[in-house]
């Protein structure tokens, strides 16, 4: 994972599991300063006039409020320190969008006219590789030639066409690479998602962006491309 994305993923790794603790601190959501005073009072007024509670007891309560208090406070500072920590990270996330990736994942978003790249990674060289593509349900639809290839990234066409030679309808399709190696066992190849990062969903808590609208996680993103105009 390249270190701005890693960076991203820690940032809101970080901020979720804040929220958590924040959340979770003594049971507040059960007991709060008011409700803590209502029992004192309500202990004091009820005691018994002959057998009054002690000193040693009610400074025990009052030290027991105290911490309540400062319990109380660190929570409001706390959720305080997250929601500004989300905000960073929401804002951070934002400036992928527009961002050529590379990312693991296996599916594409066919325009419904023209050829498709389908990109892979293999970490070894592949003799017979193909790649299989499948439809929204499913149904396998087309299988592709890759042959024998080198150990590294690479890509193959697909026209955008069923076995049947009809053009497929625009949408999203998954794909999967079978290969052996060369003893002849079967490998498992990496797909990978290529494109521009189209959208930001944050519908789950969690920013997940999308490669030309196909959904992939932060912790998939393997690098970014810098296209020489913006080196320059």
């Amino acid at each position: 994972m390249p270190e701005a994305a890693a960076s991203m993923d820690s940032l809101y790794k970080s901020t979720t599991t804040r929220r958590e603790e924040a959340n979770d601190m003594t049971g507040m959501k059960d007991l709060d300063r008011t409700t803590f005073l209502r029992l004192l009072t309500t202990q004091l007024q009820n005691q018994d006039p002959m057998n009054p509670m002690n000193n040693e007891e009610f400074v025990a309560q009052l030290a027991t409020f105290a911490q309540l208090e400062q319990l109380m406070s660190m929570k409001d500072s706390m959720d305080a320190v997250v929601q500004g920590m989300a905000s960073v990270n929401n804002v951070a996330m934002a400036d992928l969008m527009g961002k050529d990736v590379v990312a693991v994942g296996s599916a594409v978003h066919y325009s419904g006219s023209g050829d498709k790249d389908i990109h892979y990674n293999a970490s070894v060289p592949l003799e017979g590789a193909i790649c299989n593509i499948y439809n929204e349900n499913g149904k396998m639809i087309r299988t592709l030639e890759v042959g024998d290839v080198p150990a590294g990234e690479g890509s193959v066409v697909w026209n955008g066409r069923d076995t049947t030679g009809k053009r497929v309808d625009e949408g999203d399709y998954a794909f999967k690479f079978v290969a052996r190696d060369a003893s002849g066992e079967f490998l498992q190849v990496d797909g990978l998602v290529v494109g521009q990062v189209t959208e930001m969903d944050y519908s789950s808590g969690s920013p997940r962006p999308a490669v030309d609208g196909i959904p992939i996680l932060l912790n998939d993103i393997i690098r970014m491309l810098v296209h020489k105009e913006e080196e320059e």
